[in-house]
């Protein structure tokens, strides 16, 4: 994972919140900054945002495996022009897909597999 920039951040608490930090920061061996980031992860680690994850992790899955069946029994060319139509469906029921602002290939380990759905996936959008 990329190294995250460090910022200042001021704050004041109550006593007792305080002491609470401290004990957390002594029972984890980490120091108050680093309690305080898990505890933001922690706390954006919602609900929510875990099953947005869990969906889009197996709708990842779901859409390689389709990919690839797909390739095995129509073929190449057949696949590509079902993939178009299927682009050519989603942009009309969602609208066209968001500029990316994220390199998703950043921290995975190169692996041939892994690359061909990466160039799978780009070329609907």
């Amino acid at each position: 994972m990329a190294e995250r920039k460090r910022l200042p951040l001021n704050i004041t608490l109550h006593s007792e919140s305080r002491q609470r930090l401290t004990e957390l920061a002594n029972r984890r061996q980490l120091n108050l900054s680093q309690v305080l980031e898990q505890l933001i992860d922690e706390a954006w680690d919602t609900e929510d945002h875990f099953m947005l994850k869990h969906a889009a992790m197996h709708s990842f899955v779901g859409a390689a495996l389709a990919i690839a069946t797909a390739n095995k029994v129509l073929g190449k060319e057949d696949t590509a022009a079902v993939r178009r139509e299927a682009a050519s469906v989603a942009r009309r029921l969602f609208g066209t897909a968001p500029t990316k602002r994220f390199d998703i290939r950043e921290g995975y380990e190169a692996d041939a597999r892994v690359e061909a759905l990466f160039n799978a996936f780009e070329r609907d959008v």
